[in-house]
């Protein structure tokens, strides 16, 4: 994510969520993308100032994460005790580290930790029908943003996952996805990639469009997940004024 369809929509989701997690670890090997995709990750790389990389307070992450009342109107924040965020995390984790995805040098598995302390994560979920929007703020970059740049361009453009263990187990999905204009925000580095991902289980085949933004700023990492499990497109107004207050509100409050 005989099978219900309760079950059917938890194991999609949790075999969507682990090819997030894939896609959020991913960077491209040496051979992993065309020469003018890596010379614009590395310049990327390069301009990202010293700020991006060390965090100039010592802030809590939940208190830089967008409050309730900052998302779109008809969306609902919903709340997720930290003990079932945890265990859900923790599930997706070990379904990432035996996925095996193609092509492989478009998923460094290896560095898929084995556990993930959800209480230094900031993190917001709101849905409205089959919406979701989800914004999440870590201190320090988890990867560099030229390492982001290089899991979406070149081959890494489309990648096919399968699912052995885990939440996910029988799963196989396919992404494709491009690297689109990311809207004016005060980040020292921001990108947004538009997703069409496509999950099989159990001979059920489900289509996810999604718009995933990555931004550093003054030391922490801000991201911001658009979804929508009917196939739609994600509404790119709605999601750049969310993505562009999330990033705003920590360069604000932590500069």
């Amino acid at each position: 994510m005989t099978v219900t369809r309760i079950g059917l929509t938890r194991r999609i989701g949790g075999a969507v969520l682990a090819g997030g997690a894939v896609l959020a670890l991913a960077g491209c090997s040496s051979d992993g993308g065309s020469s003018s995709d890596k010379a614009s990750s590395d310049k990327a790389a390069s301009s990202t100032t010293a700020s991006s990389t060390t965090a100039r307070k010592d802030l809590p992450v939940q208190q830089l994460v967008l409050p309730a009342d900052q998302f779109p109107a008809g969306f609902q924040v919903q709340e997720i005790p930290e003990s079932q965020l945890q265990q859900m995390t923790d599930q997706i984790l070990a379904s990432t580290k035996g996925a095996k995805v193609s092509p492989a040098s478009c998923a460094q598995l290896n560095l898929v930790p084995d556990h993930f302390d959800v209480s230094k994560v900031g993190l917001a979920v709101a849905t409205k029908g089959t919406e979701t929007l989800g914004t999440s703020v870590v201190a320090g970059p988890q990867t560099t943003m030229a390492q982001q740049r290089a899991s979406a361009t070149g081959k890494c453009q489309h990648l096919t996952m399968e699912f052995a263990s885990g939440p996910a187990q029988g799963a196989k999905g396919e992404v494709n996805q491009k690297v689109v204009k990311a809207p004016k925000t005060k980040a020292d580095d921001a990108m947004v990639v538009e997703q069409t991902t496509v999950i099989s289980v159990a001979g059920k085949t489900q289509t996810m469009k999604s718009r995933v933004g990555l931004a550093l700023v003054d030391g922490y990492q801000v991201s911001v997940q658009g979804s929508s499990m009917t196939g739609q497109a994600v509404d790119e107004a709605t999601f750049d004024d969310v993505f562009a207050k999330a990033v705003n509100r920590v360069a604000e409050k932590a500069g």
